[in-house]
């Protein structure tokens, strides 16, 4: 870290630091976005797959030797008996998914995207006839064949949701456990033999899942494959080298706030997902690949080195275990409780995060169209609130009081989901996420910019990747236990009810975030440049 003297850090203020790191900022921008290519339509793709392959729940189409086949259609006796006869008008209750009137099914019924129900002709009149996907909103419809909004296959739907949570929430939780086991060693190398070299490796490694969703798609192989390749994503990850690579090009004042602008571009990144959920599912598998590929040439020929020879350190091989490394996060008051402080809040964030997309499905009636629009409405509050409001508010009321403003927030994101999930409009999670959430993500860019300060020059990518290691390990475990949560402990019970228990438990965990926040110390010499000395750093005992 810097010694205060301006002199070693002759930036010409914000506007040339972002300059300086603008590559590295389009590089996330472009990884994000082909990541985020498929995401709205995973989370419909995945819960029928569970369904259908779990528990035979349809069958595919006669005379169709892929199993992979994306009409999954029911038998005709399955569809005859997957309607319900609600009058000519096909008016849905106040209590079903929409409460709107349903559109008339296109000539031939339901398309093979559709996710909700439409109106076509039956024997008794118009009826609801669904769509081969299990339909969006299935805890709001009826499992008793006498109600008017009976769905065959209501609960089998139900546990295909569950499951491709689960799914998801462990591979995370493994991607987790191999993140804090490598990413202090992946920056102590970076600290070593520099940044660029890694970020490529990173975006290889990024994209190995969506090549296997590519590949279960066309083949017969088990969607298991994409969770295997995700959770091995763990073994490298772009953020925590990019911050490393920000803190080499930024001096103090401006770190927190272009780890920030760093963050919300990434986030803008993430407006690729409505467009994935127009193009054929196939399409967007595709271009999500090719868009790989433009990330790791662009990384190669664009990104320069941020780390000078004449800056980095030797290789220590002590350094590279994990344990050592996890040591430099409790040298010192202010380091260990920012840790901990880390770790409850993101188990919390991580965990709820996974099972979120499958909870708004199965309770508020989300869309792919839907996701696309609330991931799309939360990139662009995540660049007001990064780009514009975190230098004015670290101003305002320091990085302290950043860090405590965003742990509030989550905590009314967390309680407000318990509650809407009682009334399931889409409105209410729509402000819950894109409002509360978006400012409760300004912790870590806070937190991050405080353990840099107190942190010598040639330990950045040390701290930081110790730091990411941690809140790996803790996303990890919230990734564990949240999924087991959601399915009530693996008991029988609607996605809506264990979602309400898994928000409850994040509520409580946000709450102790909250409070070890307040312990932060408030003396001046935590939050303004220091000794470069990092036995300087670990003498303040306070």
């Amino acid at each position: 870290m810097s010694d205060g003297n301006e002199e070693e850090k002759p930036l010409a203020g914000l506007g040339a630091e972002l300059r300086g790191i603008s590559p590295l900022i389009f590089l996330i921008f472009l990884e994000v976005a082909a990541l985020g290519l498929p995401s709205a339509i995973l989370p419909i793709i995945a819960t029928t797959e569970f369904a259908k392959v779990e528990y035979k729940a349809g069958v595919l189409p006669e005379g169709s030797t892929n199993d992979r086949d994306r009409s999954l259609a029911w038998t005709n006796e399955e569809a005859a008996g997957n309607v319900c006869t609600v009058g000519p008008s096909c008016l849905r209750l106040e209590d079903c998914p929409g409460g709107a009137v349903a559109l008339a099914c296109p000539e031939g019924g339901p398309s093979d995207r559709d996710t909700e129900p439409c109106c076509g002709p039956c024997a008794a009149g118009l009826c609801l006839t669904f769509p081969d996907t299990c339909p969006v909103g299935v805890d709001n419809y009826d499992a008793d064949a006498a109600s008017p909004f009976y769905y065959l296959y209501r609960s089998q739907c139900q546990d295909g949701n569950k499951l491709a949570a689960r799914a998801l929430g462990w591979a995370d939780g493994l991607k987790g456990i191999l993140t804090f086991l490598m990413s202090g060693t992946i920056g102590v190398i970076s600290d070593s033999k520099g940044r660029k070299n890694l970020l490529i490796l990173a975006e290889i490694v990024a994209f190995l899942p969506n090549v296997m969703l590519l590949v279960w798609f066309r083949t017969p192989i088990s969607i298991y494959a994409y969770y295997s390749a995700r959770s091995f994503t763990g073994l490298m990850n772009s953020v925590a080298v990019g911050v490393a690579y920000v803190v080499d090009k930024t001096s103090d004042a401006n770190r927190a706030v272009c780890i920030g602008i760093l963050v919300a571009i990434a986030a803008l990144g993430a407006v690729s997902s409505p467009i994935g959920a127009a193009m054929p599912y196939e399409l967007a598998f595709w271009v999500s690949n090719g868009m790989a590929i433009g990330c790791v040439v662009f990384t190669y020929f664009c990104v320069e080195e941020s780390l000078p020879e004449e800056k980095r350190k030797p290789l220590d091989l002590e350094n590279v275990k994990p344990w050592h490394n996890m040591n430099i996060l409790v040298r010192n008051k202010l380091f260990f409780v920012l840790t901990v402080l880390i770790l409850m809040n993101s188990s919390s964030n991580k965990g709820l995060n996974d099972i979120n997309l499958y909870f708004l499905q199965a309770t508020f009636g989300f869309t792919s169209a839907n996701v696309g629009l609330l991931v799309v409405l939360l990139a662009v509050s995540v660049i007001v609130t990064q780009g514009f409001l975190l230098k004015p508010l670290v101003a305002k009321l320091g990085e302290r009081g950043v860090i405590i403003l965003a742990l509030a927030c989550g905590l009314v994101y967390y309680g407000g989901m318990v509650l809407a999930s009682f009334a399931a409009r889409a409105w209410q999670a729509f402000i819950l996420v894109v409002i509360f959430g978006s400012v409760s993500v300004l912790s870590f860019p806070a937190v991050s910019a405080m353990e840099s300060r107190n942190s010598a020059d040639d330990e950045q990518g040390l701290v930081q990747g110790a730091l990411f290691g941690a809140q790996s390990l803790a996303q990890a475990g919230g990734n564990l236990l949240f999924p087991v949560l959601y399915e009530c402990f693996f008991t029988d019970c609607s996605p809506t009810v264990g979602g309400r228990i898994a928000y409850i438990a994040g509520t409580a965990l946000q709450t102790g975030a909250l409070l070890v926040a307040l312990l932060l110390p408030t003396e001046d010499k935590y939050y303004k440049p220091v000794s470069a000395s990092a036995d300087a750093v670990g003498d303040n005992k306070a």
